[in-house]
């Protein structure tokens, strides 16, 4: 769900100002005057989870002279642009669980939206998304075929216990901007997922402390940061984004 408006709660507050003369003799103190209630907004800083996208819009460069418009414009449109080889695959290194998505479209836009999903000893932690996109004007595109690609990560130290999860959302379509409008057509969409990657699973022993329990002797648990979203009148809570992990516990 989108999150909400930027949030503004009205309160209302009794100012009591109280001035204290000082000099090197003693003075009375200043008659303190209560200030008639008012309506105060305040205004929370406020970050757009869709700010945490990773969001890249590219213009192709031509690679031939491509055709005039006499032999573009007409009978003579492609019917449908078209998408080979889409794929997405997952990964887990040193600094994050990753998901990287790609394929191969005819068309002049192309689009592809990646997500990488990551969970830790089997409890879900989040997801973050990557998308891009690429332009090429449609006079000078000549059908070619083009390559695309987003990686999506999710930052996080840990060593074990992780798995990521990834899909991607493929798309490619014609369009030819005129000056006042820009007619799209023949567009194509594909999805792909990826088979999940997984670490081994944290080390665990016999509590020392407590025979009944167990412990992880790689360090400790992890920590994750979220950024949530929600109304500060309600509690509604609109949006929970996940910004990244870190082994072991905050102090």
């Amino acid at each position: 769900m989108s999150p909400g408006p930027l949030h503004r709660t009205p309160i209302r507050l009794l100012l009591l100002l109280l001035l204290l003369g000082c000099s090197e003799e003693p003075t009375a103190p200043v008659r303190a005057d209560l200030l008639p209630a008012e309506d105060l907004s305040f205004t929370f800083a406020y970050l757009d989870p869709a700010a945490l996208v990773d969001f890249e819009h590219t213009t192709l460069e031509p690679t031939g002279p491509g055709p005039a418009a006499s032999d573009t414009w007409g009978e003579d449109l492609p019917a449908s642009a078209s998408i080979r080889d889409a794929r997405t695959m997952v990964g887990l290194s040193g600094i994050s669980a990753y998901a990287y998505g790609e394929h191969r479209y005819t068309g002049n836009k192309g689009r592809i939206e990646t997500t990488v999903d990551a969970a830790f000893s089997g409890q879900h932690l989040g997801e973050r998304t990557a998308i891009r996109q690429q332009s090429e004007i449609f006079l000078l595109d000549f059908g070619r075929i083009k390559h695309i690609w987003a990686i999506a990560r999710i930052y996080t130290d840990k060593q074990c216990g992780l798995e990521a999860h990834g899909r991607s959302s493929h798309s490619a379509w014609w369009e030819f901007y005129q000056g006042v409008a820009a007619p799209v057509w023949g567009e194509v969409v594909a999805t792909s997922d990826a088979p999940p990657d997984r670490q081994e699973p944290c080390a665990r022993r016999d509590s020392p402390y407590d025979p009944t329990g167990s412990y992880d002797s790689s360090g400790g648990g992890m920590t994750c940061t979220y950024l949530i979203t929600y109304d500060l009148d309600t509690g509604q809570i609109y949006d929970v984004t996940l910004l990244f992990c870190s082994s072991g516990t905050l102090l």
